[in-house]
């Protein structure tokens, strides 16, 4: 170890006891004062903490999937180091590092899994030395920060063909812009997705962000959907469609069936939407690449606890509060239809911010399907930096005014809550809210505080 590496870990070791000493959580200081002194820490600090490394990337799914895959090895006795807070961008996995990082004795983990941004990606890649990559999806979010998704995709090809040979991707099937990823690539490849055309099958809920073919331009042909642009496609002028899944979920009546390594096994999940069934399947599919006893994880996600603002359900009183993070049209329309398209009519949170974090542009609410509001939801609050923005989308969308309720400070939420007669609430938030409401939670004791 050179003397900057050895100044910078010392370093960023001191900030995180000055964090703890106030009482601060630090995630990502540490990393960002120790990447001042020494830019090649985290190249560094990778060599040093040993075991495979498994980077989870893409726009949606990545939090519950490196949680859901920490729970199941963790069950099946591995040691596993995971950036439990989500802190997924270079600051953050240098922290996580320079947390476990001994100066005594080198550690050693059987498993590094680490969810990472989706443009961070493309910085991250080499200096982590990757194993396995899994890209769960590939939808619009935070134009002004991302670009098209075309532009993330081909970043990322080109990310991709910069690692070593031995690096394994796990690709969405039936997600044309993650499946597209191993076309020009030499890396092995497997597949995730869902087995055969569910029953009912419809028109997509939420909008299309791949129509056109990845590779060459020309429209896709879709034999059918499962969410968004998802599902069964090719493309007429080139040789482009979608590979079969080697791991794969099927809709049968009220069941879900698992398709792995030529055995079929029923889920059981708490985790709701069909979304999460995509999620589940890359975990399993990791697992499969893993050589783990495949009836053991699926029996693990049994009593899987999902991560805050991913289906978290909080007691307040006599009421169940669901929070559901919503940060681009696909994923709020994909909870909206999970949540809202059937049964009685509900109360709910929307809390909308335009923050760095959050993505500085908010028209991407016009593009959220949010027609089941006018028929299942009662009353509405609105919250956060751009709250008369939201109220407008769904004035347009024909919500009465007088339905919403308007607060200025999240402190307020809790009491408007209490004022509603429904037991079952449901918060829909963007990221920098979702963090204000988790503070909000700790103090009033509904959670403790979520930290690596």
């Amino acid at each position: 170890m050179d003397l900057k590496c050895f100044i910078a870990i010392l370093i960023g070791k001191l900030v995180f006891f000055i964090n703890k000493l106030f009482g601060r959580s630090g995630t990502a200081l540490p990393g960002l004062v120790a990447q001042t002194i020494d830019k090649n820490i985290l190249f560094k600090l990778s060599s040093a903490l040993e075991g495979k490394t498994i980077i989870i990337t893409g726009t949606n799914g990545k939090t519950t999937i490196s949680h859901l895959l920490t729970h199941i090895l963790t069950q099946s006795g591995n040691k596993v180091l995971h950036n439990t807070a989500g802190s997924n961008l270079e600051r953050g996995i240098i922290s996580l590092y320079l947390n476990n990082f001994s100066f005594i004795s080198k550690k050693r983990y059987d498993l590094k899994v680490l969810e990472i941004d989706e443009a961070a990606l493309n910085s991250l890649a080499n200096k982590l030395k990757p194993d396995v990559i899994i890209f769960s999806s590939l939808f619009r979010d935070q134009l002004d920060r991302y670009g098209e998704v075309n532009t993330v995709r081909d970043k990322w090809q080109r990310t991709i063909n910069q690692l070593p040979d031995n690096v394994t991707l796990i690709l969405n099937a039936d997600d044309p812009g993650i499946a597209s990823l191993g076309v020009k690539t030499n890396k092995k490849t497997i597949h995730f997705g869902i087995c055969k055309k569910p029953a009912q099958n419809s028109e997509p809920f939420s909008p299309l962000d791949f129509n056109r073919c990845p590779l060459c331009n020309h429209p896709l042909n879709f034999k059918y959907h499962t969410l968004s642009h998802f599902g069964d496609y090719s493309c007429r002028h080139c040789s482009f469609k979608r590979p079969v899944p080697q791991v794969c979920f099927e809709l049968t009546g009220n069941k879900t069936i698992i398709n792995a390594d030529k055995k079929r096994s029923v889920l059981n999940t708490n985790l709701q939407g069909i979304y999460n069934l995509y999620n589940i399947t890359a975990v399993l599919t990791i697992a499969l690449y893993l050589k783990k006893d495949l009836k053991q994880a699926i029996e693990n996600i049994r009593n899987f606890k999902p991560a805050f603002g991913r289906q978290e359900k909080l007691q307040f009183k006599n009421k169940i509060l669901t929070i559901l993070l919503v940060k681009n049209p696909t994923g709020f329309s994909e909870v909206i239809r999970t949540y809202l398209t059937q049964g009685k009519k509900k109360d709910v949170v929307i809390l909308l911010n335009d923050k760095i974090a959050d993505g500085t542009d908010v028209s991407w609410i016009w593009d959220v399907n949010f027609s089941p509001f006018t028929k299942s939801v009662n009353k509405i609050i609105l919250g956060g930096t751009r709250r008369y923005d939201m109220a407008l989308r769904l004035i347009y969308e024909g919500i009465d005014r007088n339905s919403l309720v308007f607060i200025e400070k999240a402190d307020e939420i809790l009491n408007q809550i209490d004022a509603f007669d429904s037991k079952d609430l449901y918060i829909f938030t963007t990221y920098t809210a979702l963090l204000t409401l988790e503070k909000l939670f700790v103090k009033n004791n509904l959670k403790k505080k979520w930290e690596d």
